[in-house]
């Protein structure tokens, strides 16, 4: 008998195994998918967000960016305020005491009404139908004095006795004033700067008193502090311009600078000026709001 010879009961046994086996392959295969398909039916879908499209009307440019803050552009000569050239001197008057309360208003009422600038020391200007800007101050001067150019060209044979003098609210403003006041100057008639810049009291004095002044420009501390050492003389002077609608970088006329304010106030209140405003001496000294 042959040993490759299977015996029948063996075959059966062999085949029941391969049946077995094929059903447990089966089985795992059905257990897969169904897991499959459970997880994949447990697993949510994704959502994609809509695409945002900018509405026109929002749409912006970039902003420049700079590596440096630009200068300051200097204050235009011809920026005023036109209000006040409309003023008479009863306005004016109101303006000056209202500025007294707003800068001055820890004074008592008697001391307050003392630094009163009465009415009558105006000279009424408001007929002047040009705008006050600065290349307007020689025409609106030659109007508004007796003589016009012809008297404006000549002073005193003294020296240091001005017949005009300008106030003007800084140092800068005082140079372009002179600037265009400069056709009034003659060999016998100077138009001169008396502002603090750069110069001291004591060299600003001598230069004075060695001077036949006209026009005399400058700001009102250093004008006052002239004043009252003497070095600049009163008995020639007959009009006290005020340059009132020029207005700074901040929007302030002169009346509006606390520290401008008072020193012109000091000096419109001199005993000497304040006699020749009320014409104490025979010749009236007038105030020009320009």
């Amino acid at each position: 008998m042959s040993t490759d010879a299977v015996s029948p009961p063996e075959r059966k046994r062999k085949r029941t195994l391969k049946d077995d086996g094929e059903r447990e392959r089966e089985q795992e295969n059905t257990t897969k998918g169904r897991a499959q398909e459970g997880s994949a039916s447990t697993k949510k879908p994704l959502r994609r967000r809509p695409k945002k499209h900018p509405k026109s009307h929002k749409l912006t440019a970039p902003r420049e960016r700079h590596t440096h803050k630009p200068a300051k552009p200097r204050p235009s000569a011809d920026h005023i305020n036109p209000s006040i050239a409309q003023l008479d001197g009863p306005l004016l008057a109101d303006l000056f005491a209202h500025r007294i309360k707003r800068h001055l208003g820890d004074l008592t009422t008697v001391e307050t009404s003392e630094l009163q600038v009465p009415s009558f020391a105006f000279l009424n200007t408001s007929s002047f139908s040009s705008a006050h800007t600065l290349d307007k101050l020689p025409t609106y001067l030659e109007k508004y004095s007796p003589g016009g150019k012809e008297a404006l060209s000549t002073t005193s044979v003294y020296p240091a006795s001005p017949h005009t003098v300008v106030i003007a609210a800084s140092g800068i403003r005082a140079a372009d004033v002179a600037r265009v006041l400069r056709p009034f100057q003659t060999k016998e008639a100077a138009v001169s700067k008396l502002f603090a810049k750069h110069i001291k009291l004591a060299e600003a004095g001598e230069m004075v008193k060695k001077t036949r002044i006209g026009i005399g420009i400058g700001t009102p501390q250093r004008m006052l502090d002239l004043m009252i050492s003497g070095r600049l003389e009163l008995e020639n002077l007959r009009r006290v311009v005020i340059d009132g609608s020029y207005m700074d970088q901040k929007q302030r006329t002169i009346f509006d600078m606390k520290e401008v304010f008072v020193p012109m106030l000091g000096l419109l209140k001199l005993k000497e000026l304040r006699q020749r405003l009320q014409g104490e001496h025979g010749q009236k000294t007038n105030i020009l709001v320009y």
